[in-house]
């Protein structure tokens, strides 16, 4: 193909004519992630309350919140994801979570 032939064909395309779909609220049904929900409880002191998955809210005392970034921010990033995974589920989860993961690092990792 020529280049006005390709210039001349993307000229006719009507981008526009594509339809979108629209979502009412695409964040309505999801949890906020973990982590920024951590920070902004962090800059509030404890005060924001965390959502959890199964629908729960608990407010965290910044020292748990400090310990639990303390031990993501020194895991391998498949283990980061692993220990949001399981801590995001519920506060019970979060709590198994943390005992869990005791050491610095995770006791399964793909890097090993």
């Amino acid at each position: 193909m020529k280049i006005n032939e390709l210039l001349t064909e993307s000229f006719r395309d009507d981008w526009d004519s594509e339809e979108e779909e629209i979502v009412a609220d695409p964040d309505q049904d999801r949890v906020p992630h973990l982590i920024m929900q951590f920070k902004k409880s962090l800059d509030t002191g404890g005060m924001n309350p965390i959502l959890f998955r199964d629908g729960s809210k608990a407010k965290i005392p910044h020292q748990i919140i400090a310990a639990f970034m303390n031990k993501y921010h020194d895991m391998k990033p498949a283990d980061r994801e692993e220990f949001q995974a399981v801590a995001i589920k519920s506060i019970d989860a979060f709590k198994q979570a943390m005992s869990d993961f005791r050491g610095e690092k995770a006791p399964k990792s793909i890097y090993v």
